[in-house]
């Protein structure tokens, strides 16, 4: 009996192991800077130095207008896109199956917007730092990641899918106006989950989820409403994602924006689930957490490795933050409006460009397993500006 035990242990420690392994997605160890086209030297300067690096560290790469429009043109409105690009982007690959995001004084562009869109355009392990040296709309960033990416895997990514994640990312926005946007954001992201998981791509039985979802959530969106975004989960069914990859990154948005919500407890997938899945869960986390020990064990700790990310080499001095307190351990922090950095995650301010976060930061898993199905990661808000102020009207 005892050899049967530590057989079925040292089997289950294997299989761990071999789990943990994370699947890269960037081969290049190349990091790439993005930076406006419209920015004046001393902006420049301030952009690199807030990043944390010197031109000859990095590859540059410029982003103008002109590029903006080419994936923004008939989904953004003209003052969202502007008619100067001073928003940029820094992009590391990474090799441990997750999305980490930071932005600074963007206002139209969250952190959470940045990483589902990402995730929707195909790009499913980085870091990523976008920012501007003043408050800008932040679609000039989007743009430079998409471009950066290319540039570091030399890969072209799809151009459907691209466009699918623009359109995902204003349409958000656009609802978000009428329902709020953790709301909107909720109902995007569970239809879109089930429509991927599920292969759903008839846009009436799409039509019924979204009645589904939104009803849940308690959402009332208006018919043209429902008809968009029917329309693009549909043509999003229609795309070959590998769900298993897509999971963790869904699910962390998700549990995010239900943990904001007041009228529901547990997100529409969990909802679903009944005892024995709830069981599954509870083992699956204790299963996680053998693997990180074992993990650390042979890779180093999450500490060590942490401090390799970009996302911790930033300098808010560049950029007039002034932070007044250390980080926490992990990378879900933010900037109030007051410029003072806190320890933990908490809600930033409603819609209003006026009280816009300088500063946040978030990851989501990209990487998905029968082991790690119960481990979120907390994350901050997902709150783009309801509105783009006249100075603001620039990516």
């Amino acid at each position: 009996m005892r050899k049967s035990v530590k057989t079925f242990v040292a089997g289950a420690m294997a299989g761990i192991l071999i789990f943990q392994s994370p699947t890269v997605a960037l081969a290049d160890s190349e990091k790439v800077v993005t930076l406006g086209a419209d920015l004046t030297e001393q902006q420049r300067a301030d952009m690199l130095k807030y990043f944390g690096v010197t031109e000859d560290e990095v590859a540059i790469i410029e982003v103008n207008n002109q590029e903006e429009r080419q994936y923004l043109e008939g989904i953004a409105t003209n003052a969202e896109i502007g008619t100067h690009t001073y928003s940029c982007a820094y992009i590391m690959p990474t090799e441990d199956g997750k999305i980490n995001v930071k932005t600074a004084n963007l206002t139209w562009v969250s952190t959470s917007m940045i990483a589902n869109t990402l995730v929707t355009a195909g790009i499913d392990s980085c870091d990523v730092i976008a920012a501007a040296p003043k408050s800008v709309s932040g679609t000039g960033a989007l743009t430079g990641i998409i471009k950066a990416y290319e540039k570091v895997t030399d890969d072209e990514l799809d151009g459907e899918k691209t466009e699918l994640a623009m359109k995902e990312l204003y349409a958000t926005a656009k609802i978000g106006k009428d329902v709020g946007k953790d709301e909107a954001s909720a109902v995007m992201n569970e239809v879109k989950n089930k429509v991927i998981k599920d292969n759903i791509t008839d846009k009436d039985k799409v039509e019924d989820v979204v009645d589904e979802v939104a009803e849940y959530y308690d959402v009332q969106l208006t018919d043209e409403q429902k008809e968009e975004v029917a329309d693009l989960m549909s043509q999003i069914g229609k795309q070959d994602y590998d769900y298993d990859q897509l999971k963790g990154t869904i699910d962390d948005l998700q549990d995010n924006l239900v943990d904001k919500m007041d009228n529901v407890s547990k997100s529409f997938e969990d909802s679903k689930k009944g005892f024995f899945a709830s069981i599954g869960s509870f083992f699956a986390s204790i299963f996680k957490a053998i693997g990180d020990f074992f993990a650390g064990l042979f890779g180093g700790s999450d500490d060590e490795k942490k401090e390799e990310s970009i996302l911790d080499g930033t300098d808010e001095s560049a950029l007039g933050i002034e932070p007044t307190a250390e980080a926490s351990d992990d990378t879900n922090t933010q900037e109030d409006t007051n410029n003072t950095e806190t320890t933990e995650v908490t809600q930033a301010p409603e819609d209003d460009t006026n009280t816009m976060t300088n500063e946040q930061s978030e990851s989501f898993d990209t990487e998905q397993s029968a082991m790690d199905d119960a481990v979120k990661e907390n994350t901050t808000d997902i709150n783009p500006a309801d509105a783009i102020a006249a100075d603001d009207s620039v990516g």
